[in-house]
């Protein structure tokens, strides 16, 4: 971006061909936001029709940026982003949403839009906003802003201000300087350069003349059919040139690289509280990260909102036949049914397709056990128990839970008694001092085979004593007392679970359970088997699932049914953190329907997928727990 101060004589007449503007960049963060604020605000203004169709010929077109392009924002500039999000805020702040509408409108006659008049720009089409380089620093990055007009001359008769036009000054054939306040409170200058159907405001001289001569555009071939869809459907889209960014910082990445492989080589000494375990999966995720960013080709992000809530997509695509593209190959998406047998109206529920790489990596990352650090034998008998539940062949894993701990898992494995004989070993090597599940245990596990029989199935009863001093050892010992209340509704200090096989519809599984007592196990176990009070006869899933691809792995939260553990866990973050504000519980909306918020992963072909899904209610709940803590930052 570039500066100048205000000039103490007349600018030159357009006819007068002016020497470049030597100017010097200001910090790049507040032009950023400021750039990305006013292009918003366009697109929010622009006029009412219909947006490019994401449907409509997506393939074989090309964009009005160059294909080099390191990163593009991309903004629907038509009425219906302002219509989206209108009937976002209605569904999700109802009460506030006409009155911010009203005030947005204000703010920008008042400021932005002030002396500008829009009927230059074109409704129909997008507006992008474009990173040509970050440059040495970072802080220098080279820009354009490129708005879609219906001709050049009438945006400059209209859309500029009065002050603004008299400032103009050619820099050669088809570009014109501008100094301007719009962008900072210091005037700063811009290049604009006529491309016909859009007008490229750049950063620098060196930008608006490469559109003004010929340059390769960027086009749907560099993002593929899955990214092209995404980018064009977006309220909000951003496209990362990957390919064109690891090149440019190869060196970098090296020195990184260089510097991990290092650490990874110190980490047994210093993090000696690791497990041998975790440290091979240390080891073998920081080389794929890089391998990922070696292969990857583009990225996407895509933001939209409307009545039915916020959704965040990120897309990766990889290069074909690369080694991320082939562990691609191997993942399978695990189908929305599947996730619907469970019980509903429980707050946490996961469900992981195990058949690849990524699937076992997060499957692993739930089976935290560990033995005492003082227990060799221990360690050895985890270790050799874990792999032969390794090798019983995990292929689904799916569950769910509520607070104080209860819940139910089902793990389908290709040996699943296999499995469940290696999972009771594996409690049983587990000494005082140990971990299991995540949480130290103060005594060894009570155990007791064969304790249970329902419906033709035997399940071994697993008592577990977690170590709450070792839990509360960073709280205030005055405050101990109340982290141990707030415990009491969130981990209990003794709890039990259940372990065994149970048949399905022809498909034998273990089962794992946790409850009070065995009763109300059994009754969490005979939902899921007779497939009553699913998550499938829920009104609000089926909507969640309209939203999110036709598989995933991930997890499914309903932040209505979370607000009890939610406000305990910030309580017991408060005992360490006294600068935390406290929420009032009678606040918080706990009446209604499911307030649904999915994070689920799907991969296709050479494209791994990450999808966030809010419902309206489910930001409604967040923005209450956010208030305060943003009050209390500002």
């Amino acid at each position: 971006m570039s500066q100048a101060r205000p000039s103490s004589h007349p600018a030159p007449c357009l006819s007068e061909p002016a020497a470049p503007v030597q100017v010097k960049v200001l910090t790049w963060k507040a032009y950023f936001l400021r750039i990305i604020c006013v292009a918003f605000c366009l697109s929010a203004t622009a006029g009412r029709a219909s947006a490019d169709s994401p449907t409509a010929s997506p393939l074989g077109r090309d964009f009005p940026y160059p294909a080099d392009a390191q990163i593009v924002v991309a903004i629907k500039g038509i009425q219906a982003i302002q219509d989206h999000f209108h009937e976002f805020a209605q569904a999700a702040f109802p009460k506030q949403a006409t009155r911010w509408r009203d005030q947005l409108g204000k703010e920008l006659a008042s400021s932005l839009l002030k002396d500008r008049s829009m009927r230059a720009l074109k409704p129909e089409a997008r507006i992008y906003f474009v990173i040509h380089n970050f440059g040495e620093e970072l802080d220098d990055f080279q820009w354009s802003l490129l708005l879609p007009v219906q001709s050049y001359k009438d945006f400059c008769t209209s859309f500029l201000t009065p002050t603004e036009q008299r400032a103009r000054t050619k820099e050669g054939a088809g570009i014109e300087a501008v100094r301007t306040t719009v962008l900072m409170p210091e005037e700063t200058i811009v290049f604009l350069s006529d491309l016909g159907e859009y007008v490229a405001i750049c950063s620098e001289l060196e930008v608006a003349r490469k559109y003004g001569g010929k340059y390769t555009r960027g086009s749907t071939q560099a993002l593929g059919p899955k990214l092209t869809e995404a980018f064009l459907k977006a309220d909000l889209a951003v496209y990362v040139n990957a390919e064109r960014l690891v090149q440019r910082y190869a060196e970098e990445l090296r020195a990184l690289k260089g510097l991990l492989d290092f650490a990874l080589q110190q980490v047994e000494q210093e993090i000696p509280q690791l497990d041998p375990a975790e440290r091979d999966l240390i080891k073998k995720m920081i080389p794929a990260l890089f391998q990922a960013l070696e292969d990857s080709q583009a990225l996407v992000f895509g933001l939209e909102f409307g009545a039915k809530g916020v959704q965040l997509n990120m897309h990766v695509r990889f290069g074909e036949n690369t080694p991320s593209s082939r562990v691609l190959a191997r993942e399978k998406g695990l189908p929305w049914s599947e996730w619907g047998q469970l019980p509903a109206g429980m707050p946490i529920y996961f469900a992981l397709s195990t058949g690849g790489e990524l699937g076992k990596l997060f499957a692993h990352l739930t089976q935290n056990f560990r033995a005492a650090d003082e227990d060799p034998t221990g360690q050895r008998l985890v270790k050799m128990h874990q792999e032969d539940i390794e090798a019983a062949g995990l292929q689904m894993l799916r569950g769910c839970w509520s607070m104080p701990l209860r819940g139910l898992t089902i793990a389908r494995y290709r040996d699943p008694d296999k499995a469940l004989r290696a999972y009771v070993k594996l409690h049983k090597a587990l000494e005082a001092g140990a971990h299991a599940h995540g949480q130290p245990l103060k005594t060894r596990p009570g155990i007791r085979e064969a304790a249970e029989q329902h419906r033709g199935f035997t399940f071994t009863e697993i008592r577990l004593h977690f170590d709450w001093e070792k839990l509360l050892e960073n709280i205030d010992a005055d405050q101990q007392e109340i982290a141990r209340d707030i415990l009491r509704r969130m981990v209990p200090e003794r709890t039990t679970m259940w372990v065994g096989v149970v048949e399905k519809d022809k498909q034998k599984e273990l089962v794992e359970l946790w409850a009070n007592n065995w009763d109300d196990a059994r009754q969490l176990l005979d939902r899921f088997l007779d497939g009553k009070e699913t998550l499938a006869t829920r009104p609000e899933f089926a909507l969640m699932r309209e939203q999110l691809a036709s598989s995933g792995s991930g997890n499914l939260f309903d932040l209505r049914a979370m607000i009890p553990f939610a406000l305990d866990f910030m309580e017991l973050m408060k005992l360490d953190n006294n600068q935390l504000p406290s929420l009032k519980k009678t606040q918080l909306l706990r009446a209604g329907p499911p307030a649904y918020t999915a994070l689920v992963y799907h991969c296709q072909e050479e494209v791994f997928t990450l999808q966030l899904y809010c419902t309206p209610e489910s930001i409604a709940i967040v923005s209450q727990f956010l208030e305060p803590l943003l009050k209390s930052i500002d």
